[in-house]
């Protein structure tokens, strides 16, 4: 399970390589759902990836809880089409 969650953040920090525009631009492809289940969890992040997200979530008039939830619903998704592309 360690594997899967080092896997989603290297996933993650490469979509961070990009410029903030090119991620600005993927932003209109995500759609917030609201009324679900959530638990609260903790995770540790370097203070300069905590620094471009809360921009982007400004930039956006996202919360930085909305758009942490994207970015890691939207890598979940291209992980899991990109390992299904693979297996055939």
């Amino acid at each position: 399970m360690q594997a899967f969650y080092l896997a989603i953040w290297v996933y993650i920090m490469g979509l961070f390589r990009c410029t903030f525009e090119a991620i600005a631009g993927c932003i209109n492809m995500f759609k917030i759902q609201k009324g679900y289940d959530s638990e609260s969890k903790t995770f540790r992040l370097p203070v300069e990836l905590i620094k471009r997200l809360e921009a982007l979530a400004a930039q956006n008039k996202l919360s930085l809880n909305q758009l942490v939830i994207q970015c890691l619903n939207y890598s979940l998704d291209n992980l899991e089409n990109e390992g299904k592309s693979k297996d055939k």
